[in-house]
């Protein structure tokens, strides 16, 4: 079992938020690293001025077998952290099935909520160029965030959906657009020829069972 619990801060003095990830892996039904995990982040806010804002936290269970076993509910300084079946995390839909609809369908309905100034743009007679700058940064940022992430899982009618859109675009503008597969290309490229530095402040929160099975060691 992995579960992820979205975490929401706030400061006591700054009022600022901050978000985090914690993931456990259970073994046997065995859930005490991943609650002590969620005990000592709790622990650690409190000694930093830290507020865990509970009402925004939520808990995901992703469980592949037929029966999964109910689970006693994930608690918090007392208050009962709600489980869902999805969640948006930086920007992307993450589903308790690890498919990618729900995040599909959000992104589509965004990017089709947007071709209505594509077209307003038309009717002020802008020139081709103009209005290829606003689907590129208005449209085309919406459909390709986080492509690499989810395009390689998407079902065929979901591809077909998103490049509707992209062909939509494509007639209003009167100009050709490169497909999705075009910029999934670039990023992958991108990410072999530049890969993105380690950072510290990027390094995940394990549990202990976790940090054996990915060779993580312990601080």
């Amino acid at each position: 079992l992995i579960f992820l619990a979205h975490l929401g801060f706030e400061g006591v003095d700054y009022y600022y938020n901050i978000t985090t990830t914690v993931i456990g892996l259970i073994r046997d039904g065995d859930e005490s690293a991943y609650r002590q995990e969620i005990e000592q982040l709790s622990l650690w806010c409190s000694h930093n001025n830290l507020e865990l804002n509970t009402l925004k936290t939520v808990e995901m269970t992703v469980d592949f077998r037929r029966k999964p076993p109910a689970l006693p509910p994930l608690t918090i300084m007392n208050s009962t952290v709600a489980a869902v079946d999805s969640f948006k995390f930086l920007g992307t839909n993450i589903s308790q099935d690890l498919k990618w609809d729900i995040h599909i369908d959000s992104i589509v309905n965004k990017a089709q909520q947007r071709l209505y100034f594509l077209r307003q743009l038309k009717k002020f007679i802008l020139p081709q160029a103009l209005m290829t700058e606003f689907y590129s940064a208005v449209i085309e940022s919406v459909l390709c965030s986080s492509i690499t992430v989810w395009f390689g899982a998407a079902s065929k009618s979901d591809i077909r959906r998103l490049q509707w859109t992209v062909r939509t675009a494509e007639r209003i503008i009167g100009v050709h657009l490169p497909n999705l597969q075009v910029h999934l290309q670039s990023e992958e490229t991108g990410r072999k020829h530049h890969p993105r530095p380690f950072s510290p402040w990027t390094q995940p929160v394990c549990t202990s069972p976790l940090r054996q099975t990915l060779q993580i060691p312990e601080h």
